[in-house]
């Protein structure tokens, strides 16, 4: 999967060739995104991609989301300098953002 300077390749998160360290978890849900970049995906669709199975318990789950996706975003930030590859949509959905590489690049 690779989709304008990010891609997956043996288990490893690369964003424009620097190596990004990601647990299981993390690597699963970047992968969701990569597939369809242009998706906004809900916490319930992530949460379903890092566990391998449907969340029996919805409302106990609905903020167990929020923890990964920071420390996905913190991550890739702290490794690389880009902050913007993951779009937050009010907080409960998130995207892949597919003009991250000219956002980071235009704004100082």
């Amino acid at each position: 999967m690779r989709v304008r300077g990010i891609w997956v390749f043996e288990s490893t998160l690369y964003v424009c060739g620097t190596k990004v360290k990601l647990t299981v978890s993390e690597l699963k849900i970047i992968e969701l995104l990569l597939t369809l970049p242009s998706r906004v995906f809900g916490h319930g669709q992530l949460l379903k991609a890092r566990t391998f199975h449907a969340c029996t318990e919805p409302d106990q789950d609905e903020h167990a989301l929020y923890p990964h996706m920071k420390r996905l975003r913190r991550k890739i930030f702290d490794q690389t300098g880009y902050r913007k590859i993951i779009t937050s949509h009010y907080g409960i959905e998130y995207t892949l953002n597919r003009d991250w590489y000219h956002l980071e690049n235009t704004q100082g």
